[in-house]
C-alpha cells in the first residue's frame, strides 16, 4: 500500500473528530444562548401555596429543573382558578369581562349560576369564570412558550452529546488506522548468514 493512501483514513478521521468538536460547541453554544435568554425574562419560579411552596419557589428559571417547576406552579394555579378545568373545557362567556358575549344558558358558570342574555351584565359567578379563563389562557401560552425552551434545551443537548459520540469515533478510527512500528524479527538463520559475509 501506497504512503498516500495509507493517510487518507487518518486524514477522514482527524476530520471527523474535528466535525465532533464542532456540533459539541454548537451543542453547548445553544444552551446557553437559551439559558441567556430565559435568565434575560427574570421570571421567578412561582410558589405552589404559601403552606408548600415547593423546592424550586423563588429561584430564577434558568434550567430544565426551573422550567419544569415553574409549568408545574402554573399548572396549579390554573387548576385552581378554573376549578381543574383546560382552557380549551372553558365555554367562551364574554369578551370584555363585563357582559355576556352570547346567551348563556343555567349552569355554564357554576352550578347555580342562573346565565344571562347577550349584553346583560355578567353575574358573580360568571365573572369569576371569566377570570378563570382567562388566568387559564395566559397560562397556556406560558408553558407552551416554557416547553419550547424546554425542549430547546433537549435538543441542545443532544447535539452536545452526538459531537462527543463523534468525536470519539474520529479519535477512534484514527487510533485504529495509525501506522504501527513492526520490529523486525531476525532469525538465526539470517543472523549466522550476517556474520559469515562480515
Amino acid at each position: 500500500m501506497s504512503t498516500n493512501a495509507s493517510r487518507v483514513p487518518r486524514i477522514l478521521s482527524l476530520i471527523i473528530a474535528v466535525v465532533g468538536v464542532i456540533v459539541f460547541a454548537v451543542g453547548v453554544g445553544v444552551y446557553g444562548y437559551t439559558v441567556a435568554q430565559l435568565k434575560n425574562q427574570h421570571i421567578t419560579v412561582a410558589a405552589m401555596d404559601p403552606t408548600a411552596p415547593g423546592s424550586q419557589a423563588g429561584k430564577p428559571v434558568a434550567g430544565p429543573i426551573t422550567i419544569n417547576a415553574q409549568i408545574k406552579a402554573i399548572e396549579h394555579h390554573i387548576a385552581n382558578a378554573t376549578g381543574g378545568l383546560t382552557f380549551g373545557q372553558m365555554k367562551s362567556v364574554s369578551s370584555d369581562g363585563k357582559t355576556f358575549s352570547a346567551n348563556i344558558a343555567a349552569g355554564v358558570c357554576s352550578a347555580n349560576d342562573p346565565g344571562g342574555a347577550k349584553g346583560d351584565a355578567l353575574t358573580a359567578d360568571c365573572a369569576k369564570y371569566y377570570s378563570g379563563r382567562i388566568t387559564a389562557q395566559q397560562g397556556a401560552w406560558t408553558i407552551a412558550s416554557l416547553m419550547v425552551s424546554l425542549m430547546a434545551l433537549g435538543v441542545a443537548t443532544f447535539i452536545a452529546g452526538m459531537g462527543i459520540i463523534v468525536l470519539a469515533l474520529g479519535v477512534a478510527i484514527y487510533i485504529v488506522v495509525r501506522p504501527r512500528v513492526v520490529p523486525e524479527v531476525v532469525t538465526k538463520a539470517e543472523a549466522v548468514a550476517e556474520k559469515h559475509t562480515k
